[in-house]
């Protein structure tokens, strides 16, 4: 929104979410809620739910290996808020499966203003399944800023891997060349939520992969590339 500022006769642009209205209540053209009391004298006490758009929340899971065998999955829960507000949470609770909803994917490509979490706060812990639906909690107090995103520890999650190379081809007479895709098979002891897996082997990033939701010792397969050796 293009404003002018009369004093000095400057022009600048200003979000419409940023602006004071003093004497006008604006018309955003949503829906109000309106709350009418008997008296004034009387003091009544709730608690008001809503769903609102603009704060999302996706898993991001780092795995580590080594030749040994050995693993080590660690996992966190990106919050971003894409709303202009900054907001003091006390307690947070975070949904994962599939989720039908009147809204677009939150886009979590971009995370240049992730903000990692204190060392204090608590991890994430999970509350248990319902319906094919699971929920998540913390109880702890943090600080969502505007326009940003912050990474809090997530559940515990002991994962089995396997690698292996694998290539595709039809069965014709004749020679072939190619290359082998790399692919790992993980099985998690916990059901997983939909996210953006790392892969660490061997301290070398060999690629990331983005996960479905993965069902409690269920073997997903993920694809990192090819192997042009």
């Amino acid at each position: 929104m293009l404003l002018q500022n009369l004093n000095t006769g400057a022009y600048f642009y200003a979000d419409k979410l940023s602006i004071e209205y003093t004497s006008v209540r604006p018309n955003n053209g949503g829906t109000v809620l309106v709350f009418q009391f008997e008296s004034n004298m009387t003091e009544y006490n709730g608690t008001l739910s809503y769903l609102m758009k603009g704060i999302t929340w996706k898993p991001n899971y780092d795995l580590f290996l080594t030749d040994n065998n050995e693993t080590k999955l660690r996992a966190y829960a990106n919050i971003k808020n894409g709303q202009q507000q900054e907001y003091n949470v006390e307690n947070t609770h975070l949904l994962g499966g599939d989720i039908q909803l009147a809204t677009s994917n939150p886009n979590f490509n971009d995370m240049s203003l992730l903000r990692q979490a204190s060392a204090d706060l608590q991890k994430i812990q999970s509350d248990g399944e319902q319906k094919g639906l699971y929920s998540y909690s913390l109880n702890d107090q943090y600080t969502l800023r505007s326009l940003s995103s912050i990474r809090l520890p997530f559940i515990d999650i002991v994962a089995k891997y396997q690698f292996y190379y694998k290539a595709l081809t039809t069965m014709n007479r004749g020679q072939y060349q190619g290359v082998f895709e790399r692919n790992y098979d993980l099985t998690p002891d916990h059901f997983m939520p939909a996210g953006i897996i790392s892969i660490n082997d061997n301290r070398i990033l060999v690629g990331q992969s983005n996960l479905p939701d993965v069902p409690e010792n269920y073997t997903q397969s993920i694809s990192v590339g090819y192997d042009n050796d």
